[in-house]
C-alpha cells in the first residue's frame, strides 16, 4: 500500500479523462474550494458514490480522575467543529466486494518512510 499524493491523483484522473494534468488540478482545486465555501455555511456534500462530508459540533468532555472526581478534558476544553467524512453505501458495497483483494495489501509488507 502506498500514499497516492495530489500530483499522481491528478495524472491519473487526467489520463482517465484524456484531459491535461493542468486542467485536471484546476478541476481538483475548484471542486476543493467549493466543498470548503459550503462546509464554512454549514451544507452537507454528498459526493456520489464515495462519501458525505459534513460538520459536527464536538462539546467538551468531562473526564473521571482516577480518584473519582470529574474534570473537563484538558484536550477538549473549548466546543469546537470538526468535519466528519462517512463513506456512501456504494463505497462500503464496493469494498466488501473486494476484500480478498484489500486484505492481500494489508499481508504486504509496509513500505519505509525512508524510501520516499
Amino acid at each position: 500500500m502506498s500514499t497516492i499524493k495530489r500530483k499522481e491523483l491528478v495524472h491519473e484522473v487526467a489520463q482517465l479523462d484524456n484531459m491535461s494534468d493542468e486542467e485536471t488540478l484546476v478541476a481538483l482545486n475548484s471542486l476543493i474550494t467549493v466543498i470548503r465555501e459550503h462546509l464554512l455555511t454549514g451544507d452537507r456534500i454528498i459526493v456520489p458514490g464515495l462519501c458525505t462530508i459534513e460538520t459536527a459540533l464536538r462539546l467538551p468532555k468531562t473526564v473521571t480522575t482516577a480518584f473519582g472526581k470529574k474534570r473537563l478534558n484538558s484536550y477538549t476544553l473549548k466546543k469546537r467543529v470538526s468535519a466528519r467524512i462517512t463513506p456512501t453505501t456504494a463505497l462500503t458495497k464496493f469494498l466488501a466486494n473486494h476484500q480478498e483483494q484489500l486484505l492481500a495489501n494489508y499481508n504486504e509488507e509496509p513500505e519505509s518512510d525512508e524510501e520516499h
